[in-house]
C-alpha cells in the first residue's frame, strides 16, 4: 500500500501541473498569440515550443508509465477502474500528441516569420482543435488521480 500511495501521490501531483500548463496554453495563451500579425505570432510560438518542448517530452511519458504503475498496484474495485480510465486517457493522449500535435510543432519550429508558408494558418488551427482534446484528456486524468485518492 504505501508504494501505491507514493505513485498516486506522484501522479496527482504530475497531472494537476500538467492539466494546468496545456489547458492555460489553450485557452488563455493561444488566444492572444493567434490575435497578433503574423510575424510576432510565429515567433510567439516558437519560443513556447521551444520552453514546453523541453519539459513536456519527459513530463507525458513520465506521468503516462507512473499512471500504469498505479492502476497496477491500485486496489482492486472502483479505484483500480478509475485510474484504468485515467490510463487509457493517457493513451489516447499521446497518440494525439505524436500523430498531431508533435509534427505540427516540428513544422512551426522551421518557419521563417518574415515569410511563412502557405497554409500556416490552417495548421495551426488544427494543433489548436487538438491542444483543447489534449487538455480535456489531461483533465479527465487528473480527475481520475483525484477521484482515486478520494476513494482510497
Amino acid at each position: 500500500m504505501a508504494a501505491y500511495t507514493t505513485f498516486s501521490t506522484l501522479v496527482l501531483v504530475l497531472s494537476g501541473w500538467l492539466a494546468g500548463a496545456e489547458s492555460a496554453s489553450w485557452a488563455l495563451f493561444q488566444p492572444v498569440v493567434a490575435r497578433l500579425a503574423d510575424t510576432p505570432q510565429i515567433q510567439m510560438q516558437q519560443g513556447m515550443l521551444r520552453t514546453m518542448g523541453r519539459v513536456m517530452p519527459i513530463a507525458l511519458p513520465l506521468t503516462s508509465v507512473l499512471i500504469v504503475i498505479t492502476a497496477i498496484l491500485a486496489p482492486d474495485g472502483a479505484t483500480r477502474l478509475v485510474w484504468v480510465v485515467a490510463a487509457l486517457a493517457a493513451a489516447v493522449l499521446i497518440a494525439f500528441t505524436l500523430t498531431i500535435n508533435v509534427p505540427i510543432n516540428k513544422r512551426t519550429l522551421t518557419w521563417d516569420p518574415h515569410h511563412p508558408p502557405e497554409g500556416w494558418h490552417a495548421d495551426r488551427h488544427r494543433w489548436h482543435t487538438y491542444q483543447g482534446i489534449r487538455a480535456l484528456l489531461l483533465a479527465v486524468w487528473f480527475g481520475c488521480a483525484v477521484a482515486a485518492v478520494t476513494l482510497t
